[in-house]
């Protein structure tokens, strides 16, 4: 593709993600993010056969942005459980700062109502790394003995996931973190040793 059609492709996705971060799929409009784009019709649908596909493909680009955060983190050297903890900022803050992070997040908890079958991928994505860490975690000797890993981690991708979507409707996005921390202050003391709790819970 050439430099001069990349460039408008980008422009487009941009557009779209700022305009999908603030409204829902069916408040947005193409008109929306054609004018925003500052490109004609014809350029949106030589890229984008509907809105529906743009909409997957912030999607698409949402997950890769969050799965690069968590392969990072499994790759980081600290304890499981500080890397899971890290990693939930981690998305919290590029939920803050990237529009396209939000936009995807956003379409995926409206994919029942959007798209021809659930958005599952990420989640399932996000449950295996929180799982991979847990159980990372149990192996260094600072998870609780007999927890059960894998409701552990649905909770917490439930917590995590509700805490930013309860955030966004009070239009109160700048507290997530906040909202994050009490969240793990009320979760990590349930499943951790007392050797883990203390740097962990005033580390953020």
């Amino acid at each position: 593709m050439q430099q001069r059609a990349i460039e408008t492709r980008e422009r487009i996705v941009a557009a779209a993600a700022e305009i999908f971060s603030k409204m829902s799929f069916a408040e947005a409009s193409m008109s929306d993010i054609i004018k925003l784009a500052a490109v004609t019709q014809g350029s949106v649908y030589f890229h984008f056969d509907s809105k529906m596909d743009l909409a997957k493909e912030i999607v698409h680009r949402q997950h890769l942005i969050s799965m690069e955060l968590g392969k990072n983190r499994l790759e980081s050297q600290r304890p499981a459980i500080d890397s899971m903890v890290d990693l939930s900022f981690d998305l919290a803050r590029s939920l803050l700062s990237q529009p396209i992070m939000r936009a995807g997040l956003r379409l995926s908890t409206e994919s029942l109502a959007v798209f021809d079958q659930p958005i599952e991928r990420p989640y399932l994505d996000w449950m295996e790394f929180c799982t991979t860490l847990l159980e990372r975690a149990a192996d260094e000797g600072e998870l609780i003995a007999d927890q059960d890993i894998e409701s552990i981690s649905f909770v917490i991708i439930s917590s995590f996931t509700g805490a930013h979507v309860f955030a966004a409707a009070l239009g109160e996005l700048d507290t997530l973190e906040s909202r994050l921390s009490s969240m793990w202050r009320l979760l990590l003391p349930s499943i951790v040793t007392d050797k883990a709790k203390t740097p962990i819970l005033s580390a953020h």
